[in-house]
């Protein structure tokens, strides 16, 4: 068994893939849980925005790394990477060459200059980016309650796993980062039990709720450090949006780890 099997909870090849079920119509405001008997077996958690309070941080990296390039090119980079979903951060560094400064040949010792720019700002950063409130106790929750726990993240999982273990989080979770991208990986861990369904995401981004929807998994969104106009989107009603947290400090004082607050948005 390797480590981050170990992490989950459970041992290996325990809990068969199960169908994702429903939740049932619930009222703004009103708590939410799986429907009777549908306990969800794994809780998956994006880590940028979710664990960490870092998407300021990746913004602000990418932003400095272009400034030589002009503020207004600056500017677009950031914007470029917050709706870059969970493509790599080459690609996106590529998509500013092409897309921003039009140079879609641009050198490649070009592009490797400012990854290596963003990556030693976001070396430097994440030492230090605040653990989202909760989200500790909430682990040992999950933990005590032999829930299955997986980190699903768009960053190279070399590095996610070394951010979590300096931050004392990987020995409680199975981590998984890119390549590939984060919808495939999702299905690759599905395929695999990693991920049992019936399960929830807890993303913060449009991303993380489309990679989510598409394996089947239903979707908690955490807003604390979201970068989006989140609140209108929520008011829609998007199919397997069960819930809408600040933080996982709101969750403390649930006997259930899997009640949360429902869709309770600001008006």
């Amino acid at each position: 068994m390797n480590r981050d099997t170990a992490a989950q909870g459970w041992p290996e090849g325990e809990g068969g893939d199960t169908a994702a079920r429903g939740w049932p119509e619930s009222g703004a405001g009103e708590r939410r849980r799986p429907a009777a008997g549908a306990a969800y077996q794994t809780a998956v958690f994006d880590m940028d925005g979710v664990l960490l309070r870092s998407n300021g941080l990746k913004s602000e990296a990418f932003r400095a790394a272009t400034l030589e390039y002009g503020a207004d090119a600056a500017d677009a980079m950031v914007r470029l990477h917050q709706r870059a979903g969970s493509i790599s951060r080459r690609d996106r560094v590529r998509r500013f060459f092409g897309e921003v400064l039009g140079l879609p040949e641009a050198a490649e010792s070009e592009i490797e200059r400012v990854l290596l720019s963003v990556g030693n700002a976001l070396s430097r950063g994440y030492q230090s980016a605040p653990v989202v409130q909760g989200v500790g106790a909430y682990i040992d929750r999950l933990l005590g309650a032999r829930i299955g726990r997986v980190v699903v993240t768009g960053v190279e999982q070399a590095e996610a796993r070394g951010i979590l273990e300096h931050r004392g989080m990987r020995s409680r979770m199975a981590v998984y980062g890119g390549p590939p991208e984060k919808r495939e990986r999702i299905e690759q861990l599905v395929r695999s039990e990693v991920i049992t369904r019936p399960a929830v995401y807890f993303g913060d981004t449009l991303d993380d709720y489309r990679c989510a929807h598409a394996n089947g998994l239903d979707f908690v969104l955490v807003t604390c450090d979201a970068e989006w106009d989140w609140e209108p989107w929520a008011r829609s009603g998007p199919d397997r949006l069960t819930g809408v947290i600040e933080h996982f400090g709101q969750l403390e004082t649930t006997g259930d780890p899997f009640v949360w607050p429902g869709l309770a948005v600001p008006a």
